[in-house]
């Protein structure tokens, strides 16, 4: 049974004809689809040809015949299909800044942070792009990863270790597609670890400035004082022992005040996991505070059309404060919580780190552990609340 255009024509939606030598078409709405099919060492297989009417009858007829040719001479031609599509994606991919566009393109919908996405093509574009683009892709070597690296591995150390592990990456990318054929050139182990010192040894992770537990009740009454959205905003991250971003993206919705919870949604959280938050009498005065001033559907809205205040806003309020408050971060409150937690009161350790949203560290415990222990949450939150307010 030939197909023809009339017979496309008067086909109903969903239905499939047969052309001959393997060679079908399926209709769908007005136009269609074609595809061949074959069979090889036993099994069937379908592979598309195109779609109709960008490919007319003879054009799908005659790749029919060079896919029937293969078959005659051994070649699978879905495989020789892949190698024809990795060919072309070499011509448009030849240099190191194409492939690793293309890489983030494809990652950053994985990438719940916004922030985390610029960088990725920040960094790369600032140390990595003119060096590396230099030469084919084929064509790079260690030394030229080396050359990247090199300035910057002791004075700006972390920064340099995310380079080296993006760029390994990319190189990571390339051997999958065939365009490198040699070990990756930005591998740490058992390469780059000869031509660097240590990163763990250059540059100690330095911690948050977190405000001493025994200074907080003084610093919160003169936060109560400032009436900037700002402040409100610290106030409630003291309150609920949140991250900066997610005290930002808080939206009216997530609260619901009777029940006197917060829920954070899986997608803003650092564990991609929803956080039930106990909130006390003093963060349920602030959301609905919040709430009577604004109809807006986040809780800390900017002024100035972007989506919420800057990140930034909390950490300047701090600033303007006096000696000592002044040289402390908001971050620093979650440790501020912890110390508190570990000195001033007989607190169950999985209490504290649900309350900080932290997986388990033993696998045993989070395997078994089927409870969120929110009310026994609650009632530590209330007491941070009182020794907050005392």
């Amino acid at each position: 049974m030939n197909v023809t255009k009339n017979k496309i024509k008067n086909l109903q939606t969903g239905k499939k004809i047969h052309d001959g030598r393997g060679l079908y078409f399926f209709k769908k709405g007005d136009k269609g689809r074609w595809s061949f099919r074959y069979q090889r060492d036993g099994r069937c297989h379908e592979m598309g040809c195109g779609t109709y009417p960008e490919i007319t009858i003879p054009m799908a007829r005659e790749r029919r015949e060079s896919y029937k040719k293969m078959l005659s001479c051994g070649l699978d031609p879905i495989t020789e299909k892949r190698k024809e599509a990795i060919k072309r994606k070499a011509i448009t991919m030849s240099r190191f800044s194409d492939l690793a566009k293309d890489f983030i393109e494809e990652k950053q919908f994985e990438w719940r942070n916004t922030k985390h996405r610029k960088q990725w093509g920040s960094t790369l574009k600032t140390y990595a792009y003119k060096i590396l683009d230099s030469k084919p892709i084929e064509d790079i070597e260690v030394q030229d990863v080396i050359r990247v690296l090199k300035p910057f591995w002791v004075k700006k150390t972390p920064t340099a270790q995310r380079v080296m592990q993006r760029i390994a990456k990319i190189m990571g990318k390339a051997k999958s597609l065939g365009l490198y054929h040699k070990d990756n050139p930005a591998i740490w182990k058992g390469n780059l670890e000869f031509h660097f010192g240590d990163p763990f040894k250059i540059n100690k992770v330095r911690h948050h400035p977190a405000m001493p537990y025994k200074i907080l009740p003084t610093f919160y009454k003169l936060l109560v004082q400032n009436t900037v959205l700002s402040a409100y905003a610290l106030r409630l991250l003291i309150l609920t022992v949140a991250r900066t971003n997610e005290i930002l993206g808080a939206r009216r919705d997530e609260f619901d005040l009777q029940e006197r919870r917060w829920v954070v949604p899986a997608y803003r959280m650092k564990a991609n996991r929803e956080h039930k938050v106990p909130l006390s009498d003093e963060a349920i005065n602030i959301v609905n505070l919040r709430m009577r001033e604004s109809n807006h559907e986040l809780l800390f809205p900017s002024v100035i059309g972007k989506k919420y205040i800057s990140n930034m806003a909390m950490l300047q309020l701090m600033r303007r404060f006096s000696s000592p408050y002044n040289k402390y971060v908001p971050h620093g409150f979650r440790s501020t919580f912890r110390d508190w937690a570990a000195e001033m009161g007989n607190y169950d350790h999985n209490v504290v780190e649900f309350c900080m949203a932290h997986k388990l560290h033993s696998r045993v415990e989070g395997a078994y552990m089927r409870t969120d222990l929110f009310n026994k949450r609650q009632n530590l939150m209330n007491e941070w609340e009182l020794f907050i307010l005392n």
